[in-house]
């Protein structure tokens, strides 16, 4: 799952995930004044998040009740500290059925959210990889891959492979008008900006450094967190 810097969480864009919560799991008593045209209480919540998160602990849960089996007790969106990008934390949002009363339907509510916040941050320009393990090691296992060779140019060739393998599977979702042109958009300005940094590197005896390979890594990570990992 994608997350967000905490320093650009702001009152609107937690608005925003709130109702993409609303609207995916509703509720038996919503907080209605999370939605008000005054932000004093959105704003509140964010100094709050900051707050629990700048602490020790490691959740900060903020509960919007769920109408799920009719119990308000039963949904929760977890705000979760999923690692550091420098000084900055690195925060995630999901949402979590009763830990005691799982089903199909509350798992797939819970990848339907996971899916819309995905799409949210990585269309408002905010998504980072949030850290998660399982995350971590499909970006491992794809920098494995590329590293297999030390040239530059086979770097290069196998990054540009695997936009052009992405760029396939975002075509095959043609049906979703919303996604399409923002993901190929995405993918021609990395591809563009790997091309630029190979030429500039050519005929120099400069070799990639290894944090510029994590950069570009991690942007094509980001994108195949939208769009579905293929491996």
């Amino acid at each position: 799952m994608l997350g967000i810097k905490l320093s650009q969480l702001d009152a609107g864009t937690l608005r925003e995930i709130l109702f993409i919560y609303d609207q995916l799991i509703g509720g038996t008593s919503r907080e209605r004044h999370y939605f008000a045209d005054d932000n004093v209480v959105l704003n509140r919540t964010v100094e709050m998040i900051n707050e629990v998160l700048n602490r020790s602990s490691t959740y900060a849960e903020l509960r919007i009740g769920s109408s799920f089996y009719g119990e308000e007790t039963n949904g929760k969106l977890f705000i979760v500290r999923e690692g550091n990008i420098g000084e900055d934390q690195v925060i995630q949002f999901s949402y979590d059925p009763n830990f005691e009363r799982r089903c199909s339907e509350a798992n797939a509510l819970a990848r339907d959210f996971q899916t819309e916040i995905n799409w949210f941050l990585f269309s408002r320009g905010l998504a980072v990889l949030a850290g998660d393990l399982e995350q971590r090691n499909k970006v491992d296992r794809l920098m494995e891959t590329l590293e297999a060779s030390d040239n530059d140019g086979s770097w290069i060739a196998g990054l540009l492979i695997k936009i052009l393998e992405a760029r396939e599977k975002v075509i095959q979702r043609s049906g979703n008008r919303r996604e399409v042109r923002p993901l190929l958009y995405a993918l021609a300005d990395l591809q563009g900006r790997i091309e630029r940094k190979g030429r500039s590197l050519s005929g120099t005896g400069t070799k990639f450094v290894l944090e510029d390979k994590k950069n570009f890594v991690s942007k094509l990570a980001i994108i195949y967190e939208v769009i579905g990992w293929n491996e």
